[in-house]
């Protein structure tokens, strides 16, 4: 399947796949492949994480900054922009 650039987008998932393996962490990209884990997150909402296909998924996991905090929460998106621009 083409994307609209053109690319073939099995391949830049490969890509990305990759770039995550050698930049992130490659014992955790190897847990998720082997566990079958290995998904596109489109978008996060409190605890929930929206695949690219549509799926809603209990982030479980969370990422550094999100576990005690969740994902888009209407406080933070009110509060973080005025103090990131207060240390200006």
């Amino acid at each position: 399947m083409k994307s609209d650039h053109g690319a073939d987008e099995g391949n830049e998932r490969e890509v990305e796949r990759a770039q995550r393996f050698d930049l992130v962490n490659p014992y955790w990209e190897k847990f998720l492949d082997e566990a079958g884990l290995d998904m596109t997150g489109a978008r996060g909402d409190g605890c929930y994480i929206e695949t690219a296909d549509g799926r809603a998924l209990l982030d479980c996991l969370a990422g550094f900054g999100t576990a005690n905090l969740g994902t888009r929460t209407s406080r933070c998106s009110r509060v973080l922009p005025m103090r990131c621009s207060a240390r200006r």
